[in-house]
């Protein structure tokens, strides 16, 4: 009873609160890409509240395989985000256990009716399943983003946000990757369907 009274009362202060959330996904895995290459990320959304289109792209360099770094650029009806960010694989996807990452990240973010300065810590979960046309990475993520507010009146807020999606890499599209993801948004924070699809560059 006490359990369901919790998910009611978290659901109506996630209608009800501001959200502060950059839009876009997590769109990632905790599974390093081979080193020093890079992707382009391009990924449209769909957010319900507030509701409109969006689109994000990135630029991922793996400059090892523990750390990997990059920047983005998001816009759609809702407003916009622009920054950077750098990801820790911390544990490695082994037979036995998942893969463990952290991303943090920096961004200026308009989302309206309202403009911010956030800082996000992305922590992320997955398991690549071998097939035989490919792999499958399903993930799970958590968006701790402390937001503050650059309009009047000013603000601090806390945003949480839960990510839960999936990566599809064919064999034989020699590094393409395709993405499907929902997320909840939990706290000062957006509800969203994001699909995408990243490009595998060369060695730099």
């Amino acid at each position: 009873m006490i359990f369901r009274q919790l998910f009611i009362a978290l659901c109506l202060v996630s209608y009800t609160a501001y959200p502060a959330e950059i839009p876009g996904g997590l769109i990632r895995t905790a599974e390093p890409v081979k080193a020093d290459t890079a992707e382009l990320l391009l990924s449209p959304s769909y957010v319900m509240s507030p509701t409109g289109a969006y689109l994000s792209s990135e630029f991922r360099y793996q400059s090892n395989e523990d750390f990997s770094v990059g920047a983005g650029f998001g816009a759609g009806e809702v407003g916009f985000n622009i920054g950077g960010f750098a990801t820790w694989y911390i544990i490695p996807d082994l037979q036995n256990q998942p893969g463990f990452a952290l991303t943090g990240g920096l961004y200026f973010n308009r989302l309206r009716p309202f403009s911010y300065f956030n800082l996000k810590l992305a922590p992320t979960v997955s398991k690549t399943v071998k097939m035989e046309w490919g792999n499958l990475t399903p993930y799970a993520g958590l968006h701790i983003t402390p937001s503050f507010r650059l309009s009047e009146p000013p603000a601090n807020e806390l945003s949480l946000k839960t990510s839960l999606g999936s990566a599809f890499a064919p064999k034989s599209l020699n590094g393409l990757r395709f993405w499907a993801e929902a997320d909840l948004g939990l706290a000062n924070s957006v509800h969203e369907v994001v699909v995408g699809v990243t490009y595998p560059l060369n060695n730099l």
